[in-house]
């Protein structure tokens, strides 16, 4: 599976309230601050920046990209300061590019608790938020929106 993360944003915007954090990847070095999963060896998938098959812009549409098939991604960047939103409201988006066609697989985005160390960040890995694109087949294609509220998972 091939993917570009173009835009990670995790806000909450009303009244032009404070962004918590936003990256768009807008050259090779913006992955610097990134963390990469270790958690499964060899199986584990390496990320570039790179605008993916057929741009519009070169400069404008880089990404973050997945760069081999039937691989485990996982990448990670704390947020320098602790937020809640209790009362407010969350914005949390990202934008996917499938470069191929996915016969089977996921680009999941997952905002983590602040306890989570982003080298052994992997798919049961507890989080607070996880959405995005499940495609398995003709069967299933979806979107994935799912809350955990006191260790139970809730999907929309």
């Amino acid at each position: 599976m091939i993917l570009v993360l173009i835009c990670f944003l995790l806000s909450y915007r009303v009244s032009g309230e404070k962004v918590w954090f936003s990256e768009t990847f807008p050259d090779e070095k913006s992955i610097d601050g990134w963390i990469q999963s270790t958690f499964n060896g060899d199986k584990q998938g390496e990320f570039k920046i790179e605008a993916g098959k057929s741009p519009v812009n070169p400069i404008e549409d880089l990404g973050l990209k997945t760069t081999q098939d039937a691989r485990f991604y996982g990448i990670a960047r704390k947020i320098s300061e602790p937020f809640s939103n209790r009362d407010k409201t969350l914005v949390l988006q990202f934008t996917v590019k499938f470069d191929k066609t996915v016969t089977c697989g996921g680009a999941y985005i997952k905002l983590l608790g602040s306890d989570i160390d982003p080298k052994t960040f992997h798919g049961e890995t507890p989080y607070k938020i996880m959405f995005g694109p499940d495609i398995c087949g003709m069967a299933t294609k979806r979107i994935h929106v799912i809350f955990n509220y006191k260790g139970q998972n809730h999907l929309i």
